[in-house]
């Protein structure tokens, strides 16, 4: 009996410390303000590395601004699958270098989008270095400049484009975008060579509308 008495008593001060124990502290719900703080960034890339940079932290910038940056021959800037409401601001020269590719220099795609040039900024394409006077029709393989596929409910504002080696803007599957204030200045092609290099091809879009451009040479193709 006394051994019995013992245990109900260990169960009872056992009992009594559960119930004393404190609760635990409530957890505080996640803060919204400090979720998009942590992408409320500016981030600046630029040199002959700064693709690279660009590609691997374009989803942890609110705005990513290219300043003077050196895109090395054969590759993209890949600027593809940007979170929404991202802002792109092209500063200074941005050059590419010379290699026999399909291209694209640039690709972007996201939705509301803002892609901008600085005043006085300029995307280079040395089409000289490619230029044979045959264009897409055969001599040397030439790359494209701008590509944005699946750009949706976006703006392309200020930008402008020298001596691309063939045609400059990409629009493929894209649906509510301004493209307004751009420059495409080929005009180096009428004694250098230049051949197709049409400003804008646009295909499968809806909702597209382009103002205040100024082409040197061949405007649009597609549909």
């Amino acid at each position: 009996m006394a051994m019995l008495s013992r245990f109900l008593t260990i169960l009872l001060v056992c009992a009594a410390s559960a119930l004393a124990a404190p609760a635990p502290e409530p957890t505080d719900a996640p803060n919204l303000e400090d979720a998009l703080a942590k992408r409320a960034t500016t981030c600046t890339f630029s040199g002959t590395d700064g693709h690279l940079s660009a590609s691997a932290s374009k989803t942890s910038c609110s705005t990513i601004v290219i300043s003077d940056m050196a895109v090395p021959s054969g590759v993209t800037l890949n600027l593809e699958k940007l979170k929404e409401g991202t802002t792109v601001i092209f500063k200074g020269r941005t050059t590419f270098g010379y290699s026999e590719w399909e291209g694209s220099f640039i690709s972007i795609s996201g939705n509301k989008l803002t892609i901008k040039g600085d005043p006085g900024s300029v995307l280079d394409g040395q089409g000289a270095l490619w230029w044979d006077g045959l264009g897409g029709n055969g001599g040397k393989t030439k790359p494209k400049f701008f590509k944005a596929n699946n750009l949706n409910d976006s703006i392309i504002d200020g930008i402008t484009i020298l001596n691309a080696p063939k045609n400059s803007f990409s629009l493929n599957r894209v649906n509510n975008l301004i493209v307004k204030n751009i420059l495409i200045d080929d005009r180096d092609g009428d004694i250098l060579g230049g051949h197709n290099t049409d400003g804008f091809n646009v295909n499968n879009a809806d909702g597209v509308f382009i103002t205040n451009v100024r082409v040197s040479r061949e405007i649009t193709a597609g549909y």
